[in-house]
């Protein structure tokens, strides 16, 4: 699957995704964390061929930003738990403004779209 592929199907999964509960979007996101660790050497083993694939084309220093260890993978799946811990900001009401002629405005927190992780080195 492309990138592009990739993206376009994100953008179709918004619709589902305002309809989750606060449950449901910790379970995906418990579910993510787990998947992380579940193909740790696969990941590791692709992270192997990423890190070949740029062996003279990038600084030592930037290869080792770009090489992942089982233990920045074990982070990566912490980030992921660490915010099921967060409140869930959806429905939130972030300001009110009342207007001149009585109209009360408030600016609510929605999703705005899907999860994703992007490791590389920059």
């Amino acid at each position: 699957m492309t990138t592009t592929e990739i993206l376009k199907s994100a953008k179709s999964a918004v619709k589902t995704i305002l309809t989750l509960t606060t449950e449901q979007k910790n379970d995906a996101l418990l579910s993510m964390a787990d998947a992380l660790e579940e193909n740790c050497e696969y990941i590791l083993s692709e992270n192997a061929l990423d890190i070949e694939a740029a062996k003279g084309k990038i600084n030592e220093v930037m290869i080792d930003r770009l090489r992942l260890t089982p233990e920045r993978i074990k982070g990566m799946a912490q980030g992921i738990r660490d915010v099921v811990k967060l409140p869930d900001p959806v429905g939130e009401v972030l300001d009110t403004v009342t207007r001149p002629n009585g109209l009360v405005i408030k600016k609510t927190a929605v999703p705005m779209g899907v999860v994703a992780m992007i490791y590389e080195s920059r």
